[in-house]
Formats: structure tokens, C-alpha cells, sequence
């Protein structure tokens, strides 16, 4: 679980004065219904220009991605370049910080993770409408790594993502670890990579009945 510095928590206490939104429901990552962070965003942009050190708060990130997407041109390529890119790369750092590469897990199920996890979908989002596939692989593979559960569901995303890449035994040992999955993509990789790999039995065997 990941724990908030103290002086970064005063910082995240005085932006919900100015910041009103709530986060996104469940594992959205973007806002529903009539929800418009932008309709008053005079006092949470100003508090970002003269508060810097809220770039190091996850939760902000998270509020500022968000409302981000929220914008009527949020994929627009500029967005990602200019707003997006930076924020998500500012985001991933302070995940690094926080939680050093060391093998432990960020289980959704604690909200403190949240933020961290929301960012990460993000950020492989971005990469994946980017075209760096290389990025977006190495991204999708550490969410399901700190992860397993993978809320998200983003080995719908992996799988694509080795397949397009030829990564036809890497895709095998992804769908191993999740045998209950009943998607599609997951299903109709492994018929893929076992039809590349030249086992035809597995292949049909993957369709099922």
C-alpha cells in the first residue's frame, strides 16, 4: 500500500478545497454524466501555478489527468504531447519513488493505490494511441505485475500488444496466468499464437467446443 508523505497530505487536503470533482467510479478512468472539472477551474489551475510541490501528489495527478480527459479534445495528439505525456511521466517517477521495482504488488482493492494505478492505465493508454509499442508492453506488463488481478483489465491490452509484436509464447504464458478468463481476446490470442507456433490442436482447443 502506498503511503503519502505528510507534507505532500496538507498539500492534498488543500486541493479538495479547490478541486470539487470526485474520482472516477470504480476502475473508470474518466468522468460520467454532467461532471465538468473545468467549469470552475479558476482556483485549482491557480493553485497548481503557485503550489509546485503538487506535482509530487499522486491523488493530484490523478485529478489533473482526469480532468484532462475530461476536455472536448483530450486525445487529440497535442494533448498527449503538450499536457498529457509530461503529467503521466512526472506520474511514473513518483510511482518509481514511492515503490522501487522490488517485486511487491499494488492490489487495487486499497484505495491509497488507486491514483498510482489509474495513472499507470493512463500512461499505457497513451502510449498505445502514441504507437511506442515497446513502451506500451513494458507499461501494460508492470500494471499487471503490481496488479494481478489486473481490475482494468488490461491483458486484453498485452495480449494485442504481443501478438502484433510476434510474441507468440510470451502471449501463451499471459493467458496461463488468468485460466478463468472467459474474454475474447484473450481466447482468440492463444487460438493465434498456438496456430503460429504450428499447434493446430491447441489452436482449436483454445476456440473451444
Amino acid at each position: 500500500m502506498l503511503e503519502t508523505p505528510p507534507e505532500l497530505l496538507r498539500v492534498e487536503r488543500e486541493w479538495r478545497e479547490v478541486f470539487r470533482c470526485a474520482k472516477p467510479p470504480s476502475v473508470s478512468l474518466d468522468y460520467h454524466g454532467n461532471i465538468d472539472p473545468w467549469q470552475d477551474a479558476a482556483g485549482w489551475v491557480d493553485f497548481l501555478e503557485h503550489r509546485p510541490e503538487a506535482f509530487d501528489s499522486l491523488d493530484i495527478l490523478d485529478d489533473v489527468t482526469a480532468a484532462v480527459g475530461a476536455l472536448p479534445a483530450s486525445e487529440a495528439p497535442w494533448i498527449d504531447q503538450a499536457v498529457l505525456q509530461p503529467l503521466l511521466q512526472r506520474a511514473a517517477h513518483c510511482i518509481d519513488t514511492a515503490h522501487p521495482d522490488t517485486g511487491g504488488t499494488l492490489p487495487w482493492g486499497y484505495w491509497q493505490n488507486r491514483p498510482a494505478l489509474r495513472l499507470l492505465a493512463r500512461l499505457a493508454f497513451l502510449q498505445l494511441r502514441s504507437g511506442v509499442g515497446e513502451a506500451a508492453r513494458a507499461g501494460l506488463r508492470k500494471m499487471l505485475a503490481l496488479n494481478p488481478h489486473d481490475n482494468h483489465g488490461m491483458r486484453d491490452e498485452l495480449i494485442n500488444e504481443l501478438l502484433k509484436s510476434g510474441e507468440n509464447q510470451q502471449a501463451l504464458e499471459l493467458v496461463a496466468r488468468y485460466p478463468d478468463d472467459a474474454g475474447a481476446d484473450l481466447a482468440f490470442g492463444a487460438a493465434l499464437a498456438h496456430f503460429r507456433l504450428g499447434a493446430l490442436e491447441k489452436a482449436r482447443e483454445a476456440l473451444g467446443p
